[in-house]
């Protein structure tokens, strides 16, 4: 027995560590640099012992430790009281859409520090448009913080198969994911845990530099077929419209 070795780590938040999950669950002891609440659920949910180190910067702290493998296609499983929680709320329905219209708090507080564009993508109006391209009666998911939904619930009110997901444990909102047909969202861990698992997605990009979320997160995908892209610098109908040309 070795003593003493070198714990392995991710450094990033929701998205990084679904594409580290299966990793993680091999090593089964972990070092965590986040700016994510979610960490310590998202580890324990998996089992994982992560010695977890938070901070609230855009820039993450140096870390000498080496990385976990990253998976693009982890096979790791959703704790079960997930799974069943998602399964009781979705079971029985024809055709669910998964919608993540706004990004991580964090980003919207730090993004200017990386020149990375702002993940609001959707506002309430433009997310009314996307509602309407569907048939009647499609189950709609609306991801987000519970701040963050308000307006959405105000613009949406008069759609009655819309559930607004904003849970506080983490795997009980990624766990609803398994059960869309189809996710169209920001990039985030939503699109992630969509992409991860295999579920068709629609991404809308922010149309500025960003060779690592490109590398990792958006161009593989695209290329296995899993995910579609639409960039963009600021929301409007005409990108609705190139969504509703994809959707058709």
């Amino acid at each position: 027995k070795i003593l003493n070795m070198e714990l392995k780590k991710i450094m990033g938040g929701v998205g990084d560590f679904l594409q580290i999950a299966d990793a993680a669950i091999r090593e089964k002891k972990i070092k965590v640099y986040s700016h994510s609440s979610s960490a310590c659920s998202f580890f324990a949910g998996l089992g994982v012992e992560a010695h977890i180190n938070l901070f609230d910067d855009a820039l993450p702290p140096n870390a000498p430790e080496p990385f976990l493998e990253r998976n693009l296609f982890p096979s790791f499983v959703p704790p079960a009281s997930s799974i069943d929680n998602a399964e009781k709320l979705l079971k029985g329905e024809d055709y669910i859409v998964g919608i993540h219209p706004v990004g991580g708090e964090f980003w919207h507080k730090y993004v200017a520090k990386l020149g990375v564009s702002i993940k609001k993508i959707l506002p309430p109006p433009e997310t009314r448009l996307l509602l309407e391209l569907f048939p009647k009666g499609t189950r709609f998911l609306v991801y987000g913080g519970a701040n963050q939904l308000t307006p959405y619930k105000q613009e949406l009110q008069d759609f009655s198969t819309v559930t607004y997901i904003d849970y506080e444990n983490i795997w009980d909102s990624l766990a609803t994911v398994l059960f869309c047909h189809l996710i169209i969202g920001v990039d985030s861990s939503i699109k992630t845990m969509a992409s991860c698992k295999r579920i068709p997605s629609i991404v809308f990009v922010g149309d500025t530099p960003d060779p690592f979320r490109d590398a990792w997160f958006i161009d593989p995908y695209v290329q296995q077929g899993v995910m579609q892209t639409i960039k963009y610098e600021t929301i409007t109908p005409r990108e609705i419209t190139t969504l509703k040309e994809i959707i058709n």
